[in-house]
């Protein structure tokens, strides 16, 4: 066989590969991923929202939804609020939604360099954003684009998400007490998530990642856009996270008038439900230094919705 018709077979045979591979993945994704369920759910809701809940794991892990008058979950793991922007966007602009509320987070690790740069579910995020948005959201744009044209020409690079394999043990986890962990390793998690996880490295600026902050003013611009109105909540946090901060980054961090996304917040008179020192001696109610576990789960959902309710009647 001549190397051309050698060239054309093979060429063929990775189109074919890669159609196939294509379509599988997103018939798996489609029943698999929670993302693309709660899309789904999303969209078939035929229930009034007053409420929606967004944002990251802190919401998924801290608050039973089911008990909050007329809410929607939209909240996921992982998600940082640059997603959050794009995914309640997408919710307003394609399904019959129309909330008064939507309850956002604004804790330390909202804003964090290292959560805005981390990326999961792309294949699923990717589809909401627009192209020309690609630019704005990061400090390295190339990085970004190729990011970007990664998941959209070949989205099952992206398997393990598709599938939820992440999800197979976060039940287990939620199971577990941060109390278990004797205080150097209380210590040296919460170290590793600001140091590491969130990217700290011991600059206060890590903490308040501009690019962040840019997009809170795209979701307060798209609340009010849409007749929302949002508030912030400060989930708990363990008093092994404040200590870190206080000692290895920077102490001001920790004060309301020196955070600059609260600040934001504060400016406009959007309220701020402040939960973070609620359990900071607590840590039976944490798995990690910064996830509620079950039972932190249900001590904290009927405060947080006592307090929501009183605010929303006022609000």
């Amino acid at each position: 066989m001549k190397f051309r018709n050698k060239t054309l077979l093979f060429l063929i045979l990775c189109a074919v590969t890669h159609s196939v591979l294509y379509f599988v993945f997103y018939r798996i994704a489609n029943k698999e991923n929670p993302l693309v369920k709660q899309m789904a759910l999303c969209k078939a809701n035929k229930k009034a929202v007053k409420v929606l809940i967004a944002g990251d794991s802190h919401a998924e892990r801290g608050i039973d939804v089911s008990i909050i008058d007329s809410a929607l979950n939209l909240s996921y793991y992982g998600e940082n609020n640059m997603f959050t922007y794009y995914k309640l966007k997408y919710c307003l602009e394609n399904f019959d939604l129309k909330p008064k509320y939507v309850v956002l987070p604004c804790d330390i690790p909202t804003f964090a360099n290292g959560f805005n740069h981390f990326r999961i579910n792309n294949f699923f995020y990717y589809s909401l954003v627009g192209f020309k948005d690609i630019k704005d959201m990061r400090d390295e744009p190339v990085v970004e684009y190729y990011r970007y044209f990664k998941i959209k020409l070949f989205p099952y690079t992206d398997w393990k998400y598709a599938l939820d394999l992440a999800g197979k043990t976060r039940a287990q986890k939620a199971k577990g007490a941060f109390s278990d962990k004797n205080p150097e390793e209380q210590m040296a998690n919460a170290r590793n998530f600001l140091q590491k996880e969130l990217n700290c490295a011991g600059r206060r600026e890590n903490l308040f990642f501009s690019i962040s902050i840019e997009y809170l003013n795209k979701t307060l611009a798209l609340c009010k856009e849409y007749n929302i109105k949002p508030v912030f909540v400060k989930y708990p946090l363990t008093q092994q996270v404040f200590d870190v901060v206080k000692n290895e980054v920077d102490s001001t961090a920790l004060q309301i008038r020196n955070r600059p996304p609260e600040m934001l917040i504060r400016n406009q008179n959007i309220p701020v439900l402040n939960f973070e020192y609620l359990y900071a001696q607590k840590p039976e109610l944490f798995f990690d230094c910064h996830h509620l576990n079950n039972a932190g789960k249900a001590a904290f959902t009927p405060i947080f919705k006592q307090k929501l309710d009183s605010l929303l009647r006022v609000y």
